[in-house]
């Protein structure tokens, strides 16, 4: 269940906070890890390889959000009965290929917790990063820090290496942004997913599946073919390409072949 904001849901939630601090304090990773982390991938300059949706970061308008979800399925704050704090809906969206500097990460350790907004996912790691105001596709209003929220599920370096390479690119994207059709660069811009457009360019479109699932044949049809669930969203593909956009509750379980971790999306 969401809710939006109110005054008194949020004198309710920012009260008992207070109380439980240390009960919730987390650290993800041992801290000469999370040193070296930040000594490897902070204070340098990326490109997205996924297009994400920003806007104000929950309480704090100091900050910006950045999310490749939609805020609305954003369930990073909770209340104690575990209810969920939707953000401010998201403004604008920033295209895969923007450049942005990342200026640092922001680890949850006891200090933080009692500075940081106590309306905010304070209790998740930070990523921190500007957009370059020089070449970025879109002009922001403002010249604000954007957060990417760490996922929990992150417990090694190895864990945060591959989350990190899912979204940002060493390198500028604008060969491979070229090779591609003009609908799916439009796709791309708008994070609105297109008949025909690659598998790559749907995770520059929508990011990292939720989880991809591979389908059973069907008689006559000898092409790979997948379902990929973004959310409510699912997304079937055959070779690699995309060939249907539905909702998670139009797919019948006994099309997907089973698997080891089958919880199936709600």
């Amino acid at each position: 269940m969401t809710q939006s904001l109110s005054p008194l849901c949020k004198t309710i939630f920012l009260a008992l906070p207070l109380l439980l601090n240390g009960c919730f304090w987390h650290s993800y990773l041992p801290t000469k890890v999370e040193n070296q982390i930040e000594k490897a991938y902070t204070n340098k300059t990326y490109w997205l390889k996924q297009s994400l949706f920003t806007g104000p970061f929950y309480d704090d308008d100091r900050l910006r959000l950045a999310d490749s979800k939609s805020f609305d399925s954003l369930d990073y704050l909770q209340t104690p009965d575990s209810e969920v704090i939707l953000p401010p809906p998201s403004e604008l969206i920033l295209p895969a290929n923007t450049h942005i500097f990342i200026q640092k990460i922001e680890w949850p350790e006891f200090s933080q917790l009692l500075t940081r907004p106590l309306y905010t996912p304070r209790h998740y790691a930070w990523l921190f990063f500007k957009t370059n105001s020089h070449s970025s596709p879109i002009k922001l209003r403002e010249d604000k820090s954007h957060i990417i929220v760490i996922p929990k599920q992150i417990q090694t370096a190895e864990d945060f290496s591959f989350w990190f390479d899912t979204l940002f690119s060493p390198q500028n994207l604008a060969s491979w942004m070229s090779s591609l059709s003009p609908e799916e660069q439009k796709a791309i811009e708008k994070k609105l997913p297109v008949i025909g457009m690659s598998f790559d360019a749907l995770v520059a479109t929508l990011g990292t599946p939720d989880s991809l699932r591979t389908l059973k044949p069907t008689a006559g049809n000898k092409q790979r073919r997948e379902a990929a669930f973004f959310g409510k969203m699912v997304v079937y593909l055959e070779d690699g390409r995309v060939t249907q956009i539905s909702q998670v509750k139009e797919v019948q379980q006994e099309e997907l072949v089973p698997s080891f971790d089958d919880d199936f999306p709600d």
